[in-house]
């Protein structure tokens, strides 16, 4: 081990390897490919000489250490790694990071694409974030809500927008209505006349 640790610290990773293996420590050379970023060489090392459970174990481990650090790139990769596209997933949606979220659902998860950015909308509304929430509302389709979630907070203008652009003129003309009707007489007149 005190061979190996020296070729790691000189970057001599192949040599290390070698030594640790002798010395019975595969989890050594795992963790020295994955601090130097050599995940293919650390996933082929704990596949040969790891039970499939303690890989699991092992590389959720380093990702759940990569993720509070920051580094959800790294992490992301492996999770993906092990199988384990949930936890990326949820990695993802607690640090905020919403498209990179909706990208693994897309691939791993497509049947649940539709309610993920529906339970975003709802999220993003809440917290005030009324254009992103409206981008997710829409992708679920369901336009008629992000219409519905500005008509609430009195942005008219938005919801004609959205009408416009998702229900063509048939929503925009009954958005145009309800917001004259919610105007009054002379005004709700001279929005439908422009």
């Amino acid at each position: 081990k005190v061979i190996a640790k020296h070729y790691a610290d000189v970057r001599g990773y192949e040599q290390a390897e070698r030594y640790y293996l002798m010395a019975n420590s595969p989890q050594e050379v795992i963790q020295m490919y994955s601090a130097a970023g050599k995940w293919d060489k650390a996933h082929k090392i704990a596949q040969q000489h790891m039970p499939k459970e303690k890989v699991v174990r092992l590389y959720v481990s380093q990702a759940q250490a990569l993720e509070a650090g920051g580094k959800h790139r790294d992490a992301e990769r492996m999770y993906l790694m092990v199988d384990e596209q949930d936890l990326a997933i949820n990695m993802y949606k607690k640090a905020k990071q919403f498209d990179h979220m909706i990208r693994l659902v897309k691939r791993f998860r497509p049947d649940l694409l539709a309610d993920t950015h529906h339970i975003l909308a709802q999220q993003l509304e809440s917290e005030g974030r009324l254009r992103e929430a409206e981008k997710h509302y829409v992708e679920s389709g369901n336009w008629k809500t992000a219409v519905q979630m500005h008509r609430a907070a009195d942005k008219w203008e938005d919801a004609l927008r959205v009408a416009k652009a998702h229900g063509g003129i048939a929503g925009q003309k009954q958005v145009a209505h309800a917001w004259a009707t919610s105007l009054g007489a002379d005004r709700g007149a001279e929005l439908l006349s422009k």
